[in-house]
């Protein structure tokens, strides 16, 4: 169910622990993001749980929410897709990406989709600003352009690799990626 009472609800939760954050270089809501990883998702035929881990992806990582309290209003399984993609901000940079792109391996199908989406929405972001400011996207990374394009293509190529079904998200990320290919310097 693509937009139910319960997908609602999580889709009003991150909105509201995002309130007032921008996405990294400009100044889109930051809800604008879980939006379009969850339309990723909802066009190949995402599961309920899943399109509401979507819209609450970033919700602890990036706003401070508790998984328990995400357990607790929409369920362990939600709990866990969230978990299966949110950074120990603690390590460094480096440590961080690493384990993502080793999480990978061996994640579930339901994980995998998620981090697909969430990455090809990054992926997106960075393509289509670079068509408008050229290379000065790169300057919104501390990491710097290769390493950037080194996480990105390394989760890219990983949730190709492994994920199946979800075709439409499957294309629209392999499109992405060869794009981000084209423009890294």
């Amino acid at each position: 169910m693509i937009y139910s009472e319960r997908a609602r609800a999580a889709l009003r939760f991150a909105e509201r622990a995002h309130r007032g954050q921008q996405r990294k270089g400009g100044d889109e809501p930051y809800i604008l993001h879980c939006i379009t990883v969850a339309t990723l998702l909802a066009a190949s035929g995402a599961h309920e749980d899943l399109l509401c881990a979507a819209y609450l992806h970033d919700v602890v990582e990036d706003a401070g929410v508790e998984l328990e309290e995400i357990a607790v209003m929409f369920g362990d399984e939600v709990a866990a897709l969230v978990a299966s993609v949110t950074e120990d901000k603690l390590r460094s940079w480096q440590e961080r990406k690493s384990a993502t792109i080793e999480h990978l391996a061996d994640a579930p199908q339901h994980a995998l989709a998620l981090k697909g989406a969430d990455v090809c929405t990054n992926i997106t972001d960075v393509v289509l600003d670079h068509r408008q400011i050229g290379d000065e996207v790169w300057l919104r990374f501390r990491r710097g352009a290769e390493q950037q394009v080194w996480y990105y293509a390394a989760v890219a190529d990983g949730v190709l690799e492994r994920l199946e079904g979800y075709d439409q998200l499957r294309t629209e990320l392999a499109g992405r990626l060869a794009e981000l290919r084209a423009i890294s310097p």
